[in-house]
């Protein structure tokens, strides 16, 4: 999402019918994930463009939980990840079966989680 975008979103739409989002970040924005998760969400991939130095996991797991019980697929490219995928599996129970898969960029890391809840 560009940060200064004056585009007229209808939220309420979003909440009840969004089922599958795909969105990118320069930095990781809770805020707009906590406006755009709805509880019907199934899928939610995440970029992130630019190298951020930390990413909680804990933090995004409990955000996520606490908006939808039906995501079934997570995917998360990111630049640069300090957390081991062990790590990252230990964070939430969101994301127990976290495993990385092959990259569309050679600079980017890539994971994805299935059947998570």
């Amino acid at each position: 999402m560009i940060p200064d975008d004056l585009s007229i979103w209808n939220l309420i739409i979003f909440k009840k019918t969004l089922v599958s989002l795909r969105i990118g970040f320069c930095q990781l924005n809770y805020d707009d994930l906590y406006v755009l998760i709805g509880s019907n969400l199934r899928r939610l991939h995440i970029d992130i463009y630019h190298e951020q130095p930390k990413i909680n996991f804990t933090c995004l797991g409990n955000l996520i939980m606490s908006l939808t019980k039906t995501l079934k697929q997570f995917n998360f490219d990111s630049r640069k990840i300090e957390m081991s995928i062990d790590e990252i599996r230990r964070s939430h129970r969101l994301f127990r079966n976290i495993q990385s898969i092959e990259s569309y960029s050679y600079d980017m890391i890539s994971l994805r989680c299935r059947d998570m809840i």
